[in-house]
């Protein structure tokens, strides 16, 4: 029975094993065809990164590539059109994807990008076309305006306009904004609840100038530099708590210190780069990915309002837009407003 049971365990060790080593991320390259175009399918292991090389002929050649786990299968691609030089690859596992080239050059198979959107509401003088399913806060100098399928609310914080109000941060489910009806400096902070639009108030116990600059939040934090009393502080809202921090801001989730020289310059920011992103370049909106760049769309881009590794949030001229860059874009709203100032955008 020793003997047996010694002997069944074994078996049932080396099937773990050989299960464990089946599943286990390799990297690897397979060659294929489909409608007698070659493919070329690698993937690495080290970034979970898919890459494609589609070769048509020796001059019409695309690549492309995308982040997703790794997969038993090989052969991803399950069908494949080219056409006017774009391609259109399906699979069944992976996000399909449909791109087009002119030379080097890469684009969406929406670049040429034609507004037929059509308004279904305005509310304190902006066109609204599509709010999916987010809410937006957009400061119009005087209110923040809440703004989402269900209502819209105007939610007042000072007595007075306030053209610039810097020192507002998105935190987990609040937008949290310094109290600019002093002088100076400020020692409180509004919150505002985004799924209920209800403010509420954190008193600090110190004085904080407005001669500031918010580095970026982390957990339950802001990260704050003081640029008079050349201070950097890490504040709790929830808790009403202020700390002094050592003079650090936080790159790809790796904290690096810094020098009070480049915190004086005003230019620092906290940041989380993938492979996968996007960027503008010369009011050119591009989709970034590990081995090419996508320009995503023919009109002029002024500002990222936020991204992930697959969608945006973008200003062009006087609207704001949303794309997936396996879907398209959805023009959300217009604001004549956006063509001077579009920094306050808030979305959730």
């Amino acid at each position: 029975m020793k003997k047996l049971f010694f002997l069944i365990s074994i078996i049932v060790i080396i099937f773990f094993i050989f299960v464990f080593l089946t599943f286990l991320p390799k990297n690897y390259k397979y060659e294929y065809k489909i409608n007698k175009i070659n493919i070329i399918e690698s993937y690495n292991k080290k970034d979970s990164i898919y890459y494609f090389k589609i070769i048509n002929s020796k001059k019409d050649i695309y690549e492309y590539s995308l982040q997703h786990k790794y997969l038993r299968k090989r052969g991803l691609i399950n069908s494949l059109k080219i056409k006017n030089s774009c391609i259109k690859a399906n699979s069944k596992v992976l996000a399909s994807f449909s791109i087009c080239k002119d030379r080097d050059d890469y684009s969406t198979n929406y670049y040429n990008y034609e507004d037929i959107s059509k308004r279904i509401d305005n509310f304190e003088n902006i066109d609204i076309y599509n709010l999916l399913s987010n809410k937006y806060f957009i400061w119009n100098y005087s209110n923040f305006l809440a703004i989402s399928n269900n209502e819209y609310k105007k939610i007042n914080l000072f007595a007075s306009d306030m053209y610039e109000i810097d020192l507002i941060a998105k935190l987990k489910d609040y937008l949290v904004i310094a109290d600019y009806s002093q002088k100076y400096i400020f020692k409180k902070l509004y919150l505002i609840n985004s799924k209920n639009n209800k403010v509420k108030e954190a008193k600090l116990d110190r004085n904080i100038y407005y001669n500031s600059y918010i580095l970026g939040t982390y957990k339950n934090n802001i990260y704050l530099y003081d640029l008079e009393k050349e201070l950097e502080y890490k504040i709790n809202p929830f808790k009403a708590e202020v700390s002094k921090n050592p003079y650090e801001i936080l790159i790809n989730n790796s904290w690096q210190k810094v020098s009070i020289n480049k915190l004086n310059k005003k230019n620092l920011q906290f940041l989380n780069q993938t492979k996968f992103h996007y960027e503008i370049q010369g009011n050119i909106l591009y989709y970034i990915t590990a081995n090419i760049k996508i320009k995503v769309v023919n009109i002029p881009v002024s500002r990222i309002v936020q991204s992930n590794e697959k969608e945006a949030f973008f200003i062009s001229e006087d609207s704001l837009y949303f794309v997936d860059i396996d879907k398209g874009i959805t023009k959300i709203m217009k604001y004549s407003e956006w063509n001077f100032n579009n920094k306050y955008i808030y979305i959730f």
